[in-house]
């Protein structure tokens, strides 16, 4: 599998990523219901999966 690093959008990817991490935070605290998390105690531990599927997602995905 290729990995895709001249995406064009990289910066956008991690500026998303980092504001996605503090919105599910902020979100499971105080709407339970919106967020993909769930108010556990390993909810960083969930946190770290989500973005690490998002994150791979795009930058495994095929090249143009």
């Amino acid at each position: 599998m290729k990995i895709n690093f001249q995406s064009t959008y990289t910066i956008a990817l991690a500026t998303t990523m980092l504001d996605m991490a503090d919105n599910q935070i902020y979100y499971v605290a105080r709407l339970p219901k919106l967020p993909s998390l769930r108010k556990t105690d390993d909810k960083l531990n969930q946190l770290e999966r989500l973005m690490n599927h998002l994150a791979f997602s795009i930058i495994l995905s095929p090249v143009e």
